[in-house]
């Protein structure tokens, strides 16, 4: 690798170590005996024909780093798709907003949410199905990354099982609920 001096345009060979860590370009007997000369520490400046290497490696480092950007949009397309195939599989999702997880359920043709469920579940199973809907949560993406999250198949069961056990408290407030709307 060569640089030129700033003040008087000479041409002199660096020196370029490879590390482990990488590669150094550093001052070379040559360039400190001609600093020697002008009496003053001189201001190199790399040659242009160097320049294209480093313009070469510049260009190579982009591609990498879309090629990497590509890696993980893939990754994000197939977690979406494995989220959607959960989300066919059971009749109901979880909407997550706001850093707030809402299961939603399709129950005869009207929405049963985890909150409607918890006021008249036991605190035991309420404990147990919020465990479950950020179980499902963290399975597929984050708390806080706003989104439509599928039911896990244990999440899907339980939620049915207390759908069935408190059928009758739910038959009495059945005129107050909404119909189940597709995401």
């Amino acid at each position: 690798m060569k640089a030129k001096c700033n003040i008087c345009g000479y041409i002199a060979k660096m020196d370029v170590v490879h590390t482990e860590i990488g590669t150094v370009i550093k001052k070379s007997e040559e360039m400190e005996e001609h600093e020697k000369q002008h009496e003053e520490e001189v201001a190199w400046s790399i040659v242009e024909e160097e320049k294209e290497g480093l313009k070469l490696m510049k260009e190579w480092l982009e591609h990498r780093l879309v090629l990497a950007r590509s890696e993980i949009e893939r990754k994000n397309i197939e977690s979406d798709l494995r989220n959607i195939e959960k989300l066919i599989e059971f009749d109901g999702y979880i909407d997550v907003f706001n850093c707030q997880a809402t299961m939603r359920i399709n129950h005869e043709g009207l929405e049963i949410t985890d909150d409607i469920l918890k006021e008249i579940i036991s605190k035991k199973e309420k404990e147990k199905l919020d465990k479950l809907i950020m179980e499902a949560v963290d399975e597929q993406g984050a708390i806080n990354w706003s989104g439509i999250y599928g039911l896990t198949k244990e999440l899907n069961d339980y939620a049915r099982f207390l759908i069935e056990k408190y059928k009758e408290q739910i038959d009495k407030i059945k005129s107050s609920l909404r119909p189940f709307r597709k995401f």
